[in-house]
Order: C-alpha cells, then structure tokens, then sequence
C-alpha cells in the first residue's frame, strides 16, 4: 500500500519580492507540481504541471520557470498601470 499512498514536499523561495511556495506531490510514477505565488502575503496566482517521475529535474525547473514568468508579467502589468496613472494625472486640467 506504500507505493500507491501519495508523498508530498513543500519548498519556498523568493523571486524579486514574491514568495513562490512549491508542492511536489508523487502518486506511483507520476509527479503533480504546483506553485503558489504571493505577494506581501496576498495570493497573486498558482502555476501547475504533472509529468513522469522520471523526469522530475526537468519539470521542477519547468514550473520555476513558469512562476519566474508569472512573476514577471505581474510587475509589468503593475508597472503599466502606474505608467498609465501616471500619464492620465499629468494630462488633467
């Protein structure tokens, strides 16, 4: 009954002021990953993958890639946004 009860891992790290919180979770030969992404204790998303056991160095690098990406669409949305404010006040009489 071990080989088919799930093992999980947790692992944190941060990414240009995100917290990016992983969970790989193993069910037989089969791995499910997911990434919860934070900011200043606010949930901004969650990316996620499944793939082979075998492959899991490539699939932990895949969602970290994935996160970094989450990560970095964030802050240029923000920054848009700040632009566009921005340029919006300057424009009012």
């Amino acid at each position: 009954m071990t080989g088919s009860s799930p093992a999980s891992r947790r692992d944190q790290l941060e990414y240009l002021g995100f917290a990016i919180s992983i969970e790989v979770t193993r069910k037989n030969e089969v791995l499910a990953l997911r990434a919860d992404i934070h900011e200043d204790r606010d949930f901004k998303g969650r990316v996620a993958l499944t793939g082979p056991l075998s492959d899991e160095g490539a699939l932990l690098k895949k969602l970290l890639d994935k996160a970094r990406h989450f990560v970095d669409v964030a802050i240029a949305r923000e920054e848009d946004a700040d632009h566009s404010a921005g340029s919006f006040g300057a424009t009012r009489p």
